[in-house]
């Protein structure tokens, strides 16, 4: 019997829920992903509806769809999460990204260990990943999405439902996490920065924009609540200098590899331009950016389609690219620009910014860092936790590029040891690898269908990828 209400089509590309079959009483919706979005210069199209999860981090099987053409499994993703349960709480299509790994110092309450006796560089290494996706580091239409010179765009729908509060430790849900001093400044929706190089620089108020050949560059786009963007000052780590209020950023910045195991935000200072900052306190253009990259306060924009409207709805978030003309960064929120600006004040110069360059000897990738280690732990380890759950994989070491990461920083399992730093020191560890910009970056918030085109999407093209697929994400009930 052939039951008309019950079919369920392919994967499309577009708006959730097309137009009945037929107009007959007995007509029903169809289900489905179709082609309502605009599809030239699609290379990746992730909507999260297979369901394919692993919770092995160095698992070689990449099965989240690309449905965008027919890229073939070599552009498929990997989705990682320590449970399905965890990364989709409420059902396939709505993933949570909580970031790439967890860490025993992240609510030390929890675990009820004690920071002070224990081994720091134990207690801060990456175990039991939370929530992320990867990106294959081995399919150029990624690798080189930053190279081209037709521009490239990134787009998803967002919703962070903490954006606006802290948390202490044991806290749940977690939003910016202050449980070991400023634990979280970044919230990342996508990156791939990294280490490595030889580039050494004591003063970062003055890192060069243009030493790019013994240094690695990335990537980081996300919230911030680190007051290099919300308060145009000098990095701090202390949360009462980087509180959640009025001045929370949207951004897209890239990143550099300075003295071989850290990565840093790349000042305007260096620039050299008419914009000049104090590097003691302050800057004097307030409406100027400290560091490169495209910031916009999460308050910017016409009533419904503000960035901040994110912690109690789905957002489409849109970030386009053209590198013609010296080149011009765009964002929007629901297809409503909200700032556009030159290649300059974004990458420090103008054409494409070539991001991420490859990695160097010296970059980081997740692996076995404690292989003589006894496996049972001191007592101070969370409970039932061994070395067998401190996890790694092996990349980028079999590829030139840093892999895209979604949902989190790549670098926040960043070790030390490499280095030959002591057992009970955590300098140079986790995020960015520095004092500055906190332990971890995961997102701890929701995306929907993740597109990535090789050119720059018209107003009128970004419009039509929200308007096909707002009549889903818009009336997703996020109170429950």
């Amino acid at each position: 019997m052939y039951i008309e209400h019950l079919q369920v089509p392919p994967e499309g590309k577009g708006s959730i829920i097309s137009t009945p079959p037929s107009t007959d009483a007995s007509g029903g919706l169809i289900l489905s992903l179709t082609d309502g979005i605009v599809v030239k210069d699609l290379i990746a199209c992730y909507n999260f509806l297979n369901g394919e999860v692993t919770t092995i981090p160095n698992s070689t099987e990449y099965k989240e769809l690309n449905i965008a053409g027919n890229k073939g499994v070599d552009s498929n993703a990997q989705l990682v999460a320590s449970s399905f349960d965890y990364i989709y709480p409420s059902g396939v299509g709505l993933p949570y990204f909580g970031g790439i790994c967890s860490f025993a110092s992240a609510n030390p309450a929890v675990y009820e260990i004690d920071v002070l006796a224990a081994s720091s560089q134990i207690v801060q290494n990456p175990y039991k990943p939370l929530s992320y996706m990867r990106l294959p580091s081995h399919f150029d239409d990624f690798d080189s999405l930053l190279y081209r010179n037709s521009g490239f765009t990134i787009e998803t729908w967002v919703h962070v439902p903490t954006l606006a509060s802290s948390t202490g430790a044991g806290e749940t849900p977690l939003g910016w996490d202050n449980s070991v001093g400023a634990s979280s400044l970044h919230r990342i929706i996508l990156g791939n920065e990294n280490r490595g190089g030889d580039y050494t620089i004591t003063d970062l108020e003055r890192l060069e924009v243009f030493q790019d050949l013994n240094s690695v560059k990335g990537l980081l786009m996300g919230f911030t609540r680190d007051r290099r963007f919300t308060k145009n000052l000098p990095p701090s780590n202390l949360p009462v200098e980087n509180p959640v209020d009025e001045d929370l950023k949207f951004y897209f910045s890239p990143t550099r590899s300075v003295n071989t195991s850290s990565v840093t935000f790349i000042p305007r200072a260096s620039l050299n331009c008419s914009t000049v900052f104090d590097s003691l306190a302050s800057v004097t253009n307030p409406n100027a950016n400290r560091y490169l990259g495209a910031v916009l306060p999460v308050s910017a924009g016409t009533e419904g389609n503000k960035v901040r409207d994110c912690s109690s709805s789905f957002q489409h978030i849109t970030v386009t690219a053209n590198p013609k003309d010296r080149g011009t960064v765009k964002i929007y929120c629901n297809g409503e620009l909200l700032l556009s600006q030159g290649y300059i004040d974004t990458f420090g110069f103008e054409n494409s910014p070539n991001i991420p360059s490859p990695v160097d000897s010296s970059s980081f990738y997740y692996k076995t860092v404690y292989p003589n280690f006894p496996k049972t732990l001191p007592q101070y380890i969370p409970s039932g936790l061994s070395i067998d759950d401190f996890w790694h994989w092996d990349q980028p070491t079999n590829s030139s590029y840093t892999p895209w990461i979604i949902g989190g920083g790549y670098t926040d399992g960043m070790t030390n040891v490499e280095f030959g730093q002591p057992f009970g020191s955590s300098d140079k560890m986790n995020f960015l690898g520095t004092d500055d910009g906190g332990l971890r970056s995961g997102l701890q918030g929701f995306l929907g269908s993740f597109k990535l085109y090789k050119r720059d999407l018209t107003q009128v093209e970004v419009l039509k990828n929200y308007n096909a697929q707002k009549g889903f994400f818009k009336n997703i009930d996020t109170s429950v």
